[in-house]
């Protein structure tokens, strides 16, 4: 089974459907996109855990750094004061350390150069967010 990370903002702020929605509020920008990838997931069996930044978080978010779900998709809001990007860097660190013993494809989902290399040098799958928007509106499995 393979697992998609999702560079949250990253992805809302690439694909219209989502940047519409944003612009009625964070909230609805990341409740947009969350409902969506719960339905890919659904179709195509991928877990999929979402990342956003921590400054954006809601107000009734306890967990910090911390694992919540949210229609089947995995969401973490980094801590106060750090990225996005460095919570996906954990994540990747920890999907390589894991994949001596469960072999795991990983695909990070971001536009963002240094992120993707990171991805790339820890061995996971790099899928721009057209590609993943393409993927879902045709309801098939992102290639890598």
């Amino acid at each position: 089974m393979a697992r998609l990370i999702v560079d949250g903002y990253n992805v809302i702020r690439r694909i219209d459907r989502f940047l519409s929605a944003e612009e009625k509020g964070l909230e609805e920008g990341r409740f947009a996109l969350l409902l969506a990838l719960e339905e890919y997931g659904a179709k195509t069996g991928f877990d999929i855990t979402v990342v956003f930044d921590g400054g954006a978080r809601p107000p009734d978010h306890d967990s910090p750094g911390g694992t919540d779900r949210f229609a089947g998709v995995d969401v973490i809001f980094s801590e106060r004061g750090k990225t996005a990007d460095f919570e996906i860097e954990r994540l990747l660190r920890r999907h390589a350390r894991q994949r001596l013993e469960d072999p795991c494809d990983v695909i990070l989902v971001t536009d963002d150069m240094g992120i993707r290399d990171c991805a790339i040098g820890s061995g996971a799958f790099v899928a721009s967010p057209g590609e993943l928007d393409r993927a879902m509106e045709a309801g098939v499995k992102l290639a890598y």
